[in-house]
Parts: structure tokens; sequence; C-alpha cells
């Protein structure tokens, strides 16, 4: 399930990236364009910004499940997920 997780975490962020490309254009850096045409020659720098943050926080996350995962097979010797049974009704 974690594995599933960071894999599913990555796929989400490709496909941002991949979202807030756009070919022929630059990078949001005004050093020589005048600020009115700016807006049609950079790349929007937003979806970028959430994808760092994303990896962040997937990062924090998968740290957080492996540590619980740990601590599981510590105590009960196993990750079969079948032989948890404490929560059920």
């Amino acid at each position: 399930m974690i594995i599933s997780f960071a894999i599913a975490d990555t796929g989400v962020n490709i496909v941002l990236v991949s979202v807030g490309a756009m070919t022929g254009r630059t990078a949001p850096i005004l050093d020589t364009i005048a600020p009115a045409e700016a807006a049609a020659r950079i790349i929007d720098p937003v979806p970028q910004a959430l994808v760092l943050t994303a990896i962040v926080i997937g990062l924090g996350i998968t740290a957080l499940m492996l540590a619980y995962a740990y601590r599981l097979f510590q105590l009960r010797n196993t990750l079969d997920i079948s032989h948890f049974r404490d929560l059920k009704w």
C-alpha cells in the first residue's frame, strides 16, 4: 500500500507539471521582456510551486506510513493485513 501511494503521488505530480508546460514559452524571469508582452511569453509558475509543495507533503506522509508499518511489524511480527482484526466488528 505504501509503494502504491508513492507511485500515485508521483503520477499526480507528473500530471500537474505537464499541465503547466506550454511550448514556445520561457521561464518566468522578467529580465529583458517588457511587462506588456510578458504574459504571452512566460509559463505560469503556480503549477510548479504546487508540485514542489506536494513533493514535500508526499515525502512526509510516506515517511509517516513507513514508521507506522515498522512499528506495526515490531509489535505483531507481520505486515499481513488479514491478521489485523482489532477494529473490525
